[in-house]
């Protein structure tokens, strides 16, 4: 009786285990009607499943409405660690902390207006791909280089945006600019973090000359 016994508890601790994290969200349930037919939507979902994004209290996504930094650097340490608790009285300071200290973030990259430009995007989601995802750097950027036309002066924000545009992370506008002041929105916001944990979703550029 005691090995059937310890013979169960093996069984259970194996589950456990094995089991993946309970987000408190499940697939049934999500429903964003604002979603339905967007071009994002299979990002999105995605996203609220893993627990990374959730709806606004009318129970509507709003897509093509613009990301704030904070929500934008929540959801990418999210599809890394998970849920994280404030560290002081915003919300969203737990995942700052943790940016900053991954070097994904500076004092620089604060908006006075709160959102995030597609150029602070870029550089987050480059420096994530290595320090959180452990991806090799990027060594030839010449298909960006090709294909970009309004790079940002700052030699440091040009590589950043020449890697995730290299990658297929992120890609330009209509007429060969990439608009690094441009603001982001919350879909272009899941669709990007969706491609940086996802290789498979990424842009094959080869394949769209």
């Amino acid at each position: 009786m005691k090995n059937v016994s310890f013979s169960i508890i093996i069984v259970m601790l194996v589950l456990a285990l094995s089991s993946p994290p309970n987000t408190g969200v499940h697939a049934a349930e999500i429903n964003f009607p604002d979603t339905e037919g967007h071009w994002a939507r299979t990002a999105i979902q995605s996203l609220a499943e893993l627990g990374c994004v959730s709806g606004m209290p009318d129970g509507n996504f709003h897509p093509d409405e613009i990301l704030s930094l904070e929500q934008f650097t929540a959801i990418v340490i999210r599809s890394k660690y998970g849920v994280l608790p404030p560290s002081g009285g915003n919300w969203a300071s737990g995942y700052i902390k943790m940016a900053v200290g991954k070097g994904l973030l500076d004092g620089a990259d604060m908006s006075d207006d709160g959102r995030i430009s597609r150029g602070t995007a870029a550089k987050i989601l480059d420096i994530a791909s290595g320090v959180l995802f452990e991806e090799d750097s990027v060594n030839d950027t010449s298909i960006a280089d090709e294909n970009i036309t309004d790079f940002p002066s700052c030699h440091t924000c040009r590589t950043h945006v020449a890697n995730v545009y290299t990658m297929g992370i992120m890609t330009g506008k209509p007429g060969r600019i990439f608009d690094s002041e441009g603001a982001l929105t919350r879909a272009e916001g899941c669709v990007a973090v969706m491609r940086l944990i996802d290789k498979d979703l990424r842009v094959n550029h080869d394949k769209l000359k």
